[in-house]
């Protein structure tokens, strides 16, 4: 979702064909992206505010040297001076407190914990129940009425659902559950730290209880991968969407279903020339088939039972 509400209504309109068709309901994901950025805002309302009131104690703290040098009277200056430290050490302090809270609320929404485990709604919940009413509703207000929605941490609850189905051995599945949300906290297992030492501990029994499962335990360990790597929780992929979609709607004024299918085929077919992707393909990163050296306005000068066969000689050849 991208926090509007035509992705929503568009969700409804899917959720009544597949009741009709006898499915499961798409369930509705929380936009975490947009609800964490309105609260970086008010967070950056308590620094700016910290900022000004230090900027205003150094002021004043000047004021006081310039008495001093000049051999003036000083009460005045030194009350004021006195009274904007102290209010710019409270504003200091205010942040830091907030900043503490915004970060355990942000660590409560991951699908892994800061302790290198698997999350929960129930975890997310304790933690959020107990960080929001520390975050002041004149900066954060429209953050907490977000994060307090019931769809937030349902993609939580799709994970565990999807893990239970798993046909593998329960002791199997947790080491591989483990493991893997280890191997996403990386920066837990570095140091000489008796808490590392016993994470790195932890990881070889992971090890060792999946290497014994032999096959069922690769299995298991990219079965649990691939459910982590699919476990979406923000807007992203939507936003890069609308930043597409967006500019050439500019331009065209009028997107037609014929022009979209036009423009998927040239970025799905396209190289990234930068990044961790470069030198692939949305196609060769999805495991479609595609004619080597064939570039996207070639695919439209063929028939389709040209393209078909150009196809099929690639299956064979892979």
């Amino acid at each position: 979702v991208d926090g509007g509400t035509g992705l929503a209504k568009g969700l409804d309109l899917v959720n009544e064909q597949r009741q009709q068709q006898e499915k499961k309901p798409v369930v509705l994901q929380g936009d975490h992206f947009h609800a964490l950025w309105t609260g970086g805002v008010g967070l950056r309302r308590a620094e700016k505010r910290a900022s000004k009131a230090l900027a205003e104690a150094e002021d004043a703290q000047k004021a006081l040297d310039a008495c001093a040098r000049q051999g003036r009277k000083q009460t005045g200056p030194s009350v004021r001076a006195s009274h904007a430290w102290r209010k710019a050490e409270k504003a200091m302090d205010a942040w830091g407190d907030l900043e503490r809270s915004w970060q355990q609320t942000k660590d409560a929404l991951p699908l892994v914990t800061p302790e290198g485990k698997l999350n929960s709604r129930a975890k997310a919940e304790a933690v959020l129940a107990h960080t929001l009413p520390q975050l002041p509703d004149s900066d954060f207000a429209k953050c907490k009425r977000k994060l307090q929605q019931p769809e937030m941490l349902n993609y939580l609850d799709h994970v565990h659902d999807q893990l239970a189905a798993l046909p593998y051995p329960e002791g199997v599945k947790q080491a591989a559950v483990r493991q893997e949300a280890l191997r996403r906290r990386p920066e837990l297992l570095r140091g000489e730290n008796p808490q590392a030492a016993a994470l790195r501990g932890v990881m070889l029994v992971c090890a060792v209880v999946l290497s014994k499962a032999e096959t069922v335990g690769q299995q298991a360990v990219e079965a649990v991968r691939q459910l982590f790597r699919r476990a979406y929780r923000a807007s992203s992929l939507v936003e890069c969407i609308n930043s597409v979609l967006r500019m050439h709607q500019a331009q065209h004024r009028k997107m037609t279903q014929g022009m979209l299918n036009l423009k998927r085929l040239y970025w799905n077919s396209h190289t990234f020339r930068t990044g961790r992707r470069r030198n692939t393909t949305p196609y060769q990163r999805l495991g479609v088939p595609w004619p080597p050296g064939m570039r996207w306005w070639d695919v439209l000068k063929l028939t389709p039972e040209q393209l078909r066969e150009r196809l099929s000689t690639v299956k064979m050849a892979a």
